[in-house]
């Protein structure tokens, strides 16, 4: 990137649940279903807790995930446990020699939360934010069509 906008940015890796920073943001990302790992109720609420003492009074904070809907459409094998809501899948992925031979280069398994949207806005509503904006897409389409689209959400703090 631009030297500019890498001044403006900071990525940062560790635990969603219990990360500490000594500062806060005026904006923070958790995009590409990262929220989806986060396997119970409890830790949603911690990583919004997190994430909710971590902004500025002004700040937002960005979230993007799939569906369940669309989860749940997806091709594939897959097991899905209606109760926990969680969908357990496995992948192996393939790579093409320089013959156009695959070989299997990792096997394993994912699991995902899945978490409907009027859950969701409970799981804020416990950790202090609301939405201010809800979105299908990044190109700000409403959201109507959860078979078809994302959440793509905008939270401010609450109060």
């Amino acid at each position: 990137e631009d030297v500019d906008v890498k001044e403006h940015i900071r990525v940062i890796q560790g635990d969603m649940c219990t990360f500490g920073l000594k500062q806060a943001f005026d904006f923070i990302i958790l995009e590409d279903d990262g929220f989806v790992y986060l396997l119970t109720q409890e830790d949603q609420v911690c990583c919004l807790s997190r994430i909710r003492r971590h902004l500025t009074d002004e700040g937002c904070f960005f979230l993007s995930f799939t569906t369940p809907d669309r989860e749940l459409a997806a091709t594939g094998r897959y097991d899905y446990d209606p109760i926990t809501q969680i969908k357990t899948s496995s992948n192996r992925w393939e790579v093409a020699d320089a013959q156009d031979k695959l070989r299997v280069v990792e096997e394993g398994f994912e699991r995902r939360k899945l978490t409907y949207p009027c859950e969701l806005e409970l799981l804020l509503q416990i950790a202090g934010l609301e939405a201010i904006y809800r979105w299908g897409d990044l190109e700000r389409t409403p959201f109507s069509e959860p078979s078809t689209q994302g959440y793509h959400y905008l939270f401010r703090l609450s109060g």
